[in-house]
């Protein structure tokens, strides 16, 4: 005997809702507080409002991003065209994620350079960027000439959540 049409589309609904709940406890597994962080320093203000990676969840997610910036490198070396494959915006973000695991601060001047394109366009992508709320930037408090770049809140928990979505899938991501 077939169930009513009701009874389906709760069926569907329910299936929705349990794939929600699988994928928002996977993301909850991977993001915790990081605990070490103390307001003392302005420059960890912000990072302490940060939700954070268990160290060996980071250092896994980090090794992950080391190896997609490398990947993209070589890959533009050996078609020795840098502007072939260009996503300056990728690089940006990748290289701000690894920067911040390894507690260095990164300028926008390295910003550029680490994009592998002309100044003017990774200064446009850094804008939108900073439009979408991924990135901030930061007076140098030693230098007035130099401005830091640093992930947001948000722009971080996005990576931390496009890189779990990669251990996930199993896919070496790019």
């Amino acid at each position: 005997m077939a169930k009513p049409e009701a009874y389906q589309n709760i069926g569907i609904e329910a299936g929705k809702l349990i794939s929600l709940a699988e994928e928002l406890q996977l993301i909850a597994e991977a993001l915790l507080p990081q605990a070490s962080l103390t307001k003392t320093d302005p420059a960890l203000a912000e990072l302490s409002d940060y939700t954070r990676l268990v160290s060996e969840t980071q250092t896994e997610f980090v090794d992950l991003a080391r190896a997609i910036y490398r990947s993209r490198r070589a890959r533009s070396r050996a078609f020795n065209d840098d502007a072939l494959f260009g996503e300056p915006a990728w690089d940006m973000l990748l290289d701000l994620f690894i920067a911040e695991a390894d507690g260095k601060q990164l300028s926008i001047t390295a910003a550029c350079i680490g994009a592998a394109v002309p100044n003017s366009t990774a200064l446009r992508w850094l804008v939108i960027l900073e439009g979408r709320g991924l990135v901030r930037r930061e007076d140098d408090p030693r230098d007035a000439r130099r401005v830091f770049l640093h992930l947001t809140s948000e722009g971080y928990a996005k990576m931390a959540c496009y890189f779990q979505q990669l251990r996930r899938e199993g896919s070496p991501g790019g």
